[in-house]
C-alpha cells in the first residue's frame, strides 16, 4: 500500500503550503506596520487640531 505522505503531488502540495503560510505572515506583518503607522498619523492630526490656531 502507498502512503501518501510517499506521493509527489503530496510533497508538492506540502511545500507550496508551507510557502504561502510564509509569505502569510510576511502580509500581515506589512498590514500590521501600516496600521499603526495610520494611527499615529491620525494621533498627530487630533492633537494639531485641538491646539487652538493663536492667528484667528
Amino acid at each position: 500500500m502507498v502512503n501518501f505522505e510517499d506521493l509527489d503531488v503530496w510533497k508538492c502540495s506540502a511545500r507550496l503550503s508551507a510557502e504561502l503560510y510564509k509569505e502569510l505572515i510576511n502580509f500581515l506583518n506589512y498590514a500590521k506596520d501600516s496600521v499603526a503607522k495610520f494611527r499615529v498619523q491620525i494621533d498627530i492630526r487630533m492633537e494639531v487640531d485641538s491646539i487652538p490656531n493663536k492667528k484667528a
